[in-house]
């Protein structure tokens, strides 16, 4: 935090964008599988869908719009969640060469392998603000009554985004800073009644409230840290996320799924 990432770290970090390792160990490429792209600005996310050559096409999909519905393998397909629902899933074939999965089965060429990608994860509409604050005159753990008037009165970067999903040493989106700023996120969301999980990672100062309720409050300089709270929801909500960030790596991210019985 506030300085820059050893040499031996950001190799090893590199390295790691070809060895994709999951619950059953590093994957081998011997059968289809989908890795996750970022989510963009507009709600569209990449997912790349790796394997031995062949083909996949779609056979159903749940709380999602796609762009395709079938292509090769190796390739992606671009999906993006219903606004409303919760649980995302979306199942394939693949047709193509012999696979082997982790289980150690193999499926001949030319037979059909199903697989699937799936998440529990509420979509929210989110009015995201940044804008910047004075090092000497506005620290929020120290002024916060100064930071706050900065947050009314600056100038600032807008965008509309269903998803917080910002991390790393650069900036968060073009124009913001990449110190000494702050995140002002306001979204609205309706959920099925039941009882649901907030998870938010933090660097540095952050703040979430639903409903007037406040979940999650961190208002220091840190590194990034999981927070998690339980709440109760059902219906039409709405949701306030207060972020700030001083120097360094800088992170913000969050989710809301609801509780597996």
């Amino acid at each position: 935090k506030g300085g820059k990432m050893p040499f031996a770290k950001m190799k090893a970090l590199r390295s790691r964008e070809f060895i994709l390792v999951d619950e059953w160990g590093p994957y081998d490429f011997k059968a289809p599988k989908i890795r996750e792209g970022k989510v963009g600005a507009d709600g569209w996310q990449k997912l790349s869908i790796l394997g031995p050559k062949g083909q996949w096409k779609m056979l159903s999909h749940e709380g999602i719009e796609t762009k395709s519905v079938k292509g090769d393998v190796p390739g992606s397909v671009m999906i993006r969640p219903v606004a409303g629902e919760s649980r995302h899933d979306l199942q394939l074939e693949y047709v193509g060469g012999a696979t082997t999965d982790y289980r150690g089965i193999t499926t001949a060429a030319g037979r059909s392998v199903k697989f699937n990608w799936s998440k529990s994860e509420v979509l929210i509409d989110f009015d995201v603000r940044f804008f910047p604050w004075i090092k000497e005159s506005q620290d929020p753990r120290t002024n916060y009554r100064a930071y706050d008037r900065a947050a009314a009165l600056a100038e600032g970067v807008t965008l509309k985004t269903t998803k917080l999903d910002f991390a790393g040493y650069g900036k968060f989106a073009p124009g913001v800073p990449a110190s000494y700023f702050g995140t002002i996120a306001k979204g609205s969301f309706s959920v099925a009644p039941g009882e649901y999980e907030l998870e938010v990672t933090a660097d540095d100062g952050i703040e979430v409230v639903i409903d007037n309720q406040e979940l999650v409050k961190a208002w220091k300089y840190q590194g990034p840290t999981l927070y998690k709270a339980k709440v109760k929801l059902g219906g039409k909500h709405t949701i306030y996320v207060n972020h700030f960030q001083i120097d360094g790596y800088a992170a913000l991210q969050l989710k809301l799924k609801p509780v597996k019985k």
